[in-house]
């Protein structure tokens, strides 16, 4: 049709070769056909982004060995009591701060990267994982697969349970981390699952329990509580959480005691590992309970004596305890009253200790009870605060704190609440006693340490 013809076509009709090879296009810059020069420009880019890489990398190690440096030099360095500290042996400050400060991170970036709705359906049923815990705990599941692991059904039968929905719950309480299943199909438990035997010193079962039971219902007063500034027990009960228990839960009254215990076999061995006793000769633990923190110090230090002192009917709950602790010998147990005046025996006394008592408490009675031990004081004599102190944690661990200051104000009389070290100082100083130091732990606990001018 009289077109223009196609240079490589011409050179298939008359068998000459085209000057650039037959169907062979324009070399590009990055193909074998480069030139010297382009090939020259990509080596140095090339070179020039090894460089770079390496550039930070350098800078990454330089930076990390400075926040280990950083880390090492400002961890407190803690003590060691006579009798090196064993069972429940906390990491060291410098691990246990980076592990606390990757957890933050964590936590923050799931913050912030789940949408708000995520979050709120996560808030709406966070209940469900203690439910379950509960339900865990109070079926005794957790002892039967000591003894031996089972299939769903076998522990079905061994338990005397409905096996289509205990083996729904197991798969639920797996999701949870309390179980695994092994290769055989059958179930145990988990580490954490482990902490709900009955029979272990640290336990949690009873706490579980505990807080699942009354506390859980009287939180669920608190917005009746909030509006009319009584406490979520008295809201729900009618009464408070001591006196009640007493009068109409004996039962409970044990459970409680025994929660607490297995919350004393951690913060006690935390605690010990960052207040000195040693120049101590008389170590009084004041409101007590049944002796489990005293037979935690006195094991842990040989030439020191102690004094549990709480209300009579508690104390006589301790005898068992220091006896199967092995120091009975060097503990004593004073029955009495932190609203009055303390007997005569308490004046012996050069360290009170005191913990999970203040925060029970408003602050004029806080004061009365610091006033009470101040009376029996020497000059030198120290008082030991272990609490959940406010503001010098991680952001999961504030968490914790001010939901337990939420508990405080659902259980306990109006005024009970989790303090700063600011507020611990002014009570001390409001019962004539001065503020010496504040101390962390390795733990969700801090020490605030007071001292008789």
């Amino acid at each position: 049709g009289g077109g223009a013809q196609v240079p490589g076509m011409v050179a298939k009709k008359t068998g000459q070769k085209s000057p650039r090879g037959e169907g062979q296009a324009k070399s590009s810059p990055g193909s074998r056909g480069a030139s010297p020069s382009s090939r020259g420009s990509k080596i140095s880019e090339e070179k020039g982004v090894m460089s770079q890489l390496l550039g930070a990398s350098l800078v990454f190690n330089i930076l990390l060995a400075v926040l280990v440096a950083y880390l090492i030099g400002t961890s407190p360095s803690g003590v060691s009591p006579p009798v090196a500290v064993t069972e429940g042996a906390v990491p060291p400050w410098p691990i246990f701060r980076v592990v606390v400060g990757l957890g933050d991170l964590l936590f923050s970036i799931a913050r912030a990267t789940n949408p708000p709705q995520v979050q709120m359906i996560g808030l709406a049923t966070e209940y469900e994982k203690s439910g379950v815990t509960y339900a865990f705990s109070k079926l005794g599941l957790a002892d039967y697969l000591k003894q031996k692991q089972m299939t769903c059904t076998e522990l079905a039968k061994e338990a005397a349970l409905y096996e289509e929905y205990l083996c729904r719950f197991m798969l639920a309480s797996e999701k949870i981390g309390l179980v695994k299943k092994g290769g055989d199909g059958k179930w145990l438990t988990t580490g954490l699952g482990e902490l709900l035997e009955a029979d272990r010193p640290d336990s949690k079962k009873y706490f579980i329990q505990y807080l699942n039971e009354e506390p859980r219902e009287a939180f669920y007063s608190l917005t009746t509580a909030i509006k009319e500034g009584k406490s979520g027990f008295m809201v729900k009960f009618g009464d408070e959480h001591f006196p009640w228990y007493e009068k109409n839960s004996p039962e409970g009254s044990k459970q409680f005691d025994k929660a607490m215990q297995g919350l004393t076999v951690d913060s006690g061995m935390a605690i010990i590992q960052e207040v000195d006793y040693s120049q101590s000769k008389m170590f009084c633990d004041i409101g007590g309970g049944n002796g489990a923190n005293m037979a935690i110090v006195l094991k842990h230090y040989p030439k020191l004596k102690g004094k549990v002192v709480d209300l009579g009917y508690v104390v006589k709950q301790g005898k068992q305890m220091l006896e199967n602790a092995g120091v009975l010998d060097r503990a004593g147990l004073v029955e009495a009253d932190f609203f009055k005046s303390f007997p005569d025996e308490v004046k012996e006394c050069d360290t009170y200790f005191m913990k999970h008592i203040l925060h029970d408490w408003n602050d004029e009675q806080s004061i009365t009870i610091l006033k009470n031990m101040a009376a029996t004081m020497n000059s030198g004599d120290q008082v030991v605060i272990a609490e959940q102190v406010l503001g010098f944690a991680g952001n999961e661990m504030e968490v914790a704190k001010h939901l337990m200051d939420m508990l405080m104000l659902s259980i306990c009389p109006p005024g009970a609440k989790e303090r700063s070290i600011p507020q611990y100082t002014e009570l001390l100083e409001a019962a004539g006693l001065k503020f010496y130091k504040f101390l962390p732990t390795r733990s969700i606990y801090g020490v605030v340490i007071g001292i008789k001018p």
